[in-house]
């Protein structure tokens, strides 16, 4: 009788594929932090195994060959996150992913969701990018759903030095 390895059965187990594909376009450690908790969020509220997501800086979008990924991604999506600060004009690279992804994407349901970071000034408002995401919704028939969070004004949007756990945790108790 052969001798069974560890992998022999692995091809009979039953294997289940992402419920839900996400995709997050963000700019900034404290903007991505936010998109992590929600994204979490997300998971545990609908009963979500294994989703799969990828994770794209916004400023990285300007180059082709991450962008062309970062499209394939997004085509096929369930839900497409920006989560960046209240930007006056989009930068290029994002509006270049969201016309690439826009034009390949097949008619199917989904949801655009923009999380914006508003500086912490008084009379501080959104900016062009709500106005922005809410059009590239529309084009895609996508329903879109936005959130804003004030940012405390004067502190460098640097790494974070907590550890991921940590980080979503603490922005958990400020989106719950």
């Amino acid at each position: 009788m052969p001798e069974l390895g560890p992998g022999h059965w692995e091809h009979a187990l039953p294997t289940r594929e992402p419920t839900l594909s996400i995709v997050v376009a963000y700019e900034g450690a404290q903007m991505r932090d936010w998109a992590m908790g929600h994204c979490q969020r997300m998971e545990e509220s609908k009963g979500v195994l294994g989703a799969q997501s990828s994770w794209w800086k916004v400023h990285y979008l300007e180059r082709p060959e991450v962008r062309l990924q970062a499209v394939q991604a997004a085509r096929l999506a369930d839900i497409i996150m920006v989560s960046a600060p209240a930007f006056e004009v989009p930068p290029r690279g994002l509006q270049d992913w969201a016309d690439a992804w826009l034009a390949c994407r097949a008619p199917r349901k989904g949801s655009l969701i923009g999380l914006i970071g508003v500086p912490e000034l008084p009379g501080a408002r959104s900016s062009g990018l709500p106005t922005y995401l809410r059009a590239v919704a529309d084009r895609g028939r996508l329903a879109y759903i936005e959130h804003e969070r004030r940012l405390p004004v004067g502190q460098p949007d640097s790494p974070t030095t907590e550890t991921g756990n940590e980080s979503v945790e603490r922005w958990l108790g400020t989106i719950l």
